[in-house]
């Protein structure tokens, strides 16, 4: 097997385990993936994993790259969009500490809200989704020099 399809299978590889992997961590323990019940984004990116890797085995060049750079668009969009909803009144953060005010009586449901704290992003997933489409794209540098 070539180099290059290898890289293309890899990497499509890499992004659908990362679309699984966890992006946001909840306090208590629970986390949120990419693919999380099947949202635009992920499908979109499941579809793109799949292209790149099929069109790393008929080694079409000029398809992985496009798609490699097609991933690594999605996700750097989804990244902007989750990290600025983080901080917004109405982000999750925020109806999380809402949530937890409500339901302790008296101000301690405020302190225990600011020393829980809110969603955070989880770097694992996003870290092998971006590595996945990294991949990908080497994978069409490689096959346009056999």
């Amino acid at each position: 097997m070539k180099k290059g399809i290898f890289l293309a299978i890899v990497g499509a590889a890499m992004i659908i385990a990362g679309l699984f992997l966890p992006i946001v961590r909840f306090p208590g323990g629970g986390e949120a993936t990419y693919f999380n019940g099947g949202d635009l984004y992920g499908a979109l990116t499941m579809a793109i994993a799949i292209f790149a890797g099929i069109m790393g085995i008929v080694k079409m060049r000029s398809m992985v790259f496009l798609s490699g750079l097609a991933s690594i668009g999605v996700v750097v969009a989804r990244l902007i969009t989750v990290i600025r909803d983080l901080p917004d009144e109405n982000s999750l953060r925020t109806q999380f500490k809402a949530l937890i005010q409500s339901n302790v009586p008296g101000s301690s449901g405020e302190e225990i809200a600011n020393i829980i704290g809110g969603p955070q992003l989880h770097w694992l997933g996003w870290t092998i989704l971006f590595a996945g489409g990294v991949v990908v794209l080497f994978a069409a540098f490689i096959s346009s020099k056999e």
